[in-house]
């Protein structure tokens, strides 16, 4: 520190400059013990000179360093002062290696929502100024995120644009770190020959660059194939291998997802006490890092291992911590989900505005934006209230089973007393079996809505996908049942019909739609009859109702945004209008024949062969 001190103030940034270049070359390549020492000697000579940019690139170098030795609120802290620092300073050529640090850490801990943003942000910026290398790192990152979120054909397109990069660039530590995501993608895709033929070159190209953490995953990956396979000695062999290399290298993530395989392992070949011993210490050690997603597996595993040796009471203990964890994690997953859209949206309208402006005039591109901003306002304000809405009714369906569950679990405690005390007689015990059926039903009950929830909104399937339309339908009339039920008879003709390509959640909203004006049409009793069918080349669905009608007039305007007036209040009805466009873009049709007091009858025809957008 003195020789370097004794140097002019230019001589010590160049210095600086050289050491944080240098380290960020040797990541993944030196012992991230060397990283961490040379970044504190780099952030001590930067803090002594005042120069804040050599500060915040050894802050980088910290980070980084910290977030493989598995100190991640140190990382998060040292990543958030740099970005900070590289903000103030406009220096968009280190700021995207403080977003890419927070990226790992928070996908490291199963905050999907986190990571996707800053992921997405840099790699924005790795665009912007020209960083292949940069680049290539962010996509291996947002495939990996992609992957956890079951998204997997879009995990494909990041990886293999990934690997392509780093094979023009020469990286082969990136393209070995690409190569684990895309063996797990087609681990995840089924593809067990062709996952097994990635994850050996990753573990050949781990060993070469003597890369142990990465030799530790391919082994890890390689094993969890066998495993599948049912070849169990194979699976032991190698996961007992990688276990081994994690512990060597201090790394805990890599530590736990070892350890809970191994006792996956002997759970499945009946070495119970074995694997007792690594799961709860997988379950400890995940718990103390934080890692929700490694909480979640240890918990199954050790209630299915609990059931396995008859401990009961610990397997439904375990069972349910199970469930709170992965509840976490599902929560964690749909908040990423809304914000891929919003950035998906974000970007569709950046490409629609370009486009404005180079076919019309600056002030017609004005015009038409503030005509399609309007527009976004009222589609997203009908939205959030059919949201609403939906949110309120699901709300009171759930109440009340909730209120059997909780009376049976009043007289279960009261029943207990008596049986204990001895004085629980036949008719008791009949009262308790009774009282266990309600409570079943009431559970069961609950179970169907939030199951036809999930369905209804496809949050843990993909955007495009092979679907039935019949089961959105199933799901769409439980979510809206208690609008209808006891006052109009639902009729289902559901013929077998061919699944096809579509946006499943987007059209489920469509199925709302225009069921919710069939029973809104309806005054007192009425039938509403859905039928589906085949038909030349296309599928239609519908919904005939017995209700008020709609006269020429409406029908003309039907498909337009409207306004209508409840008391003092004018509020916008953009339902069908979004319907129409959602149809419209799956290459169907809507038609409508009514005549006032003769009820409705809406069609929706859907092509057979719309390819599925990969």
């Amino acid at each position: 520190m003195k020789e370097a001190t004794s140097l002019d103030p230019a001589s010590i940034r160049a210095r600086i400059d050289e050491m944080t270049a240098q380290l960020r070359n040797e990541r993944g390549i030196t012992e991230w013990k060397h990283i961490l020492d040379r970044s504190r000697q780099a952030l001590d000579l930067a803090t002594h000179a005042g120069y804040d940019l050599g500060r915040a690139r050894a802050l980088c170098g910290l980070a980084f360093a910290n977030y493989n030795r598995w100190e991640h609120k140190q990382a998060l802290v040292e990543a958030q002062e740099a970005r900070e620092i590289f903000e103030r300073l406009g220096d968009n050529e280190w700021l995207p290696e403080a977003l890419m640090v927070t990226c790992l850490v928070e996908w490291s801990l199963g905050n999907y929502d986190h990571a996707l943003e800053s992921g997405i942000k840099a790699m924005r910026l790795y665009e912007q100024i020209g960083s292949a290398e940069g680049l290539a790192w962010s996509y291996a990152a947002a495939g990996g995120v992609a992957l956890d979120l079951g998204q997997h054909q879009q995990a494909l397109t990041y990886l293999l644009e990934s690997i392509e990069i780093f094979d023009k660039l020469g990286n082969t530590l990136g393209k070995a770190r690409a190569y684990t995501g895309l063996g797990a993608v087609y681990q995840a895709l089924k593809v067990s020959e062709a996952a097994l033929t990635v994850h050996r070159e990753c573990l050949e190209l781990s060993r070469s660059l003597g890369n142990a953490l990465g030799e530790s995953r391919a082994l890890n990956d390689i094993g969890a194939i066998y495993q599948d396979q049912g070849q169990y000695d194979k699976a032991l062999e190698h996961h007992q291998a990688s276990l081994a290399l994690a512990e060597r290298i201090e790394n805990p993530q890599a530590l736990v997802t070892s350890m809970l395989n191994v006792g996956r392992i002997y759970r499945l070949t009946h070495r119970l006490g074995e694997a007792e011993q690594a799961l709860s210490r997988a379950l400890e050690m995940a718990v103390q890092l934080g890692l929700k997603p490694k909480v979640a597996q240890a918990h199954q595993e050790l209630s299915e291992l609990c059931a396995r040796l008859e401990q009961y009471e610990q397997a439904w203990r375990h069972y349910k911590s199970f469930f709170r964890a992965r509840d976490e994690v599902f929560k964690d997953e749909a908040n990423t989900r809304l914000r891929n859209l919003q950035i998906s949206f974000e970007v569709e309208q950046s490409q629609k505005e370009a486009e404005i402006y180079r076919l019309k005039n600056v002030e017609l591109a004005r015009l038409l934006d503030e005509l399609q901003a309007a527009q976004a306002q009222l589609v997203q304000a009908a939205k959030m209230a059919a949201l609403g809405d939906l949110v309120a009714s699901v709300s009171h369906e759930i109440n009340s089973p909730l209120g059997v569950i909780s009376s049976a679990a009043q007289l279960n405690q009261s029943l207990g007393k008596r049986l204990l005390s001895g004085g629980l007689d036949e008719k008791g015990a009949q009262v308790f079996l009774e009282n266990s059926k309600a409570t079943e039903a009431a559970a069961a009950r609950i179970g169907r809505i939030v199951r036809s929830l999930k369905g209804f909104a496809r949050l843990d399937e993909a955007e495009y996908q092979l679907t039935d339309l019949r089961r959105g339908l199933d799901e769409t009339l439980t979510l809206l049942e208690p609008k209808y039920r006891g006052r109009i008879t639902v009729q289902r003709e559901l013929d077998q019909i061919p699944p096809i390509y579509c946006y499943a959640a987007e059209l489920n909203q469509v199925f709302r739609v225009v069921l919710e004006n069939a029973i809104e049409a309806i005054d007192g009793a009425g039938v509403i009859c859905i039928r589906t069918a085949a038909v030349d080349a296309a599928i239609e669905i519908r919904f005939a109702d017995t209700g008020r009608g709609i006269s020429a007039e409406q029908r003309e305007r039907l498909f337009h945004p409207s306004l209508r007036s409840t008391g003092t209040r004018v509020e916008a009805r953009m339902g069908l209008f979004g319907a129409y466009h959602i149809v419209r873009k799956h290459g169907g049709e809507i038609r409508v024949e009514s005549q006032p007091g003769a009820g409705a009858t809406f069609t929706i025809a859907l092509p057979m062969r719309l390819e599925p957008a990969i």
